[in-house]
């Protein structure tokens, strides 16, 4: 199924029909982000409300919700295990379905963009101040890396690239970079035309 956002409901939608299936409010303001776990067991979703409600795909419903006094904005599945990161300005959010307790840790920026490594071991923050934290998802909240730019990232994720693994960045000056996670070399970079506020590696070109 399809999960479409509208306001602050969830639209479920037959992919190939298009037919609405099922209509849910599940937040008292508008939604920010909805993301599905890669095995297609659990969905969550992010509002202006400030909660977090995490769903099962098989029927739609609610499991637990957590929140907070500030809206909650991004959301990040592990691509290998049960594993939610959420984050809310100050905050980050860590969230198992073997413990329906979330674990919450605090930051002393805002938190601007999140993103899993392919392989699940780690993940980034990317912050107001310019600064992006590795972070061991083994042993929250560890630093393993850290990079510090001049100026804000308008978008920040990692990709794999001829079986490298690489974090690829966007910038205020019209860039895009990739540097490679091993040694955090930069292996390249472009001018843009426009100012990118987010990109996505696919079938090895970027978008």
């Amino acid at each position: 199924q399809l999960i479409v956002a509208c306001a602050n409901e969830l639209f479920f939608i037959n992919p190939t029909t298009g037919e609405i299936m099922e209509k849910k409010r599940q937040h008292q303001a508008p939604i920010y982000c909805v993301r599905c776990s890669p095995d297609g067991i659990f969905f969550a979703s992010s509002s202006a409300d400030g909660f977090v409600v995490i769903s099962r795909c098989v029927n739609n419903d609610g499991i637990t919700r957590y929140g907070f006094p500030v809206s909650m904005k991004l959301l990040s599945w592990c691509p290998t295990k049960q594993m939610l990161i959420s984050c809310s300005p100050k905050e980050f959010q860590v969230w198992h379905p073997d413990d329906m307790r979330v674990s919450r840790y605090k930051v002393e920026q805002n938190i601007l963009a999140s993103s899993f490594s392919p392989s699940g071991l780690t993940f980034l923050l990317s912050y107001e101040n310019g600064e992006v934290l590795i972070y061991d998802s083994l042993n929250i909240p560890n630093v393993l890396q850290s990079y510090k730019f001049t100026f804000p990232l308008t978008s920040v994720s990692y990709a794999m690239i001829d079986n490298v693994e690489c974090i690829v960045t966007t910038d205020l000056e019209r860039h895009v970079s990739l540097f490679r996670t091993s040694d955090k070399a930069l292996v390249g970079k472009n001018s843009l035309t426009f100012e990118a506020l987010s990109s996505i590696l696919i079938d090895g070109f970027f978008l």
